[in-house]
């Protein structure tokens, strides 16, 4: 699993880390050609995309603290109907809003995307 945080109950997570991990456990294990939909608000990531899924945002936004946003590890992920939005103010190699890996595929179908 792609985590930033620690899995430890030891302190009060927020409300975006929680909701964050939440998410991030649905992308480790989507059920094979499982549409997982949104609500249209705001994710705050990183998100690491590493089985075939087909990710429905309704008009959600996923977006980092800092640098990267989405690494996608699979062939077969597609990305429907959501923001990705790449740090701001950040530097070139910083502002990276979606990684691919070796082998890995994505198909967007109404996607706005900021950052590189």
């Amino acid at each position: 699993m792609y985590s930033k945080w620690p899995k430890n109950d030891t302190f009060a997570l927020s409300y975006h880390d929680k909701n964050r991990l939440f998410l991030q456990s649905q992308f480790d294990n989507p059920q094979l050609g499982q549409v997982l939909k949104r609500l249209p608000e705001e994710y705050l990531g990183p998100f690491c995309l590493p089985k075939p899924l087909i990710l429905e945002g309704q008009g959600a936004t996923l977006w980092p603290l800092s640098g990267l946003v989405v690494s996608v590890q699979s062939s077969a992920v597609k990305i429907k109907n959501r923001h990705v939005t790449g740090e701001i103010f950040a530097t070139p190699e910083q502002a990276c809003a979606i990684d691919l890996k070796s082998g890995a595929a994505i198909d967007f179908e109404n996607v706005q995307i900021r950052g590189r």
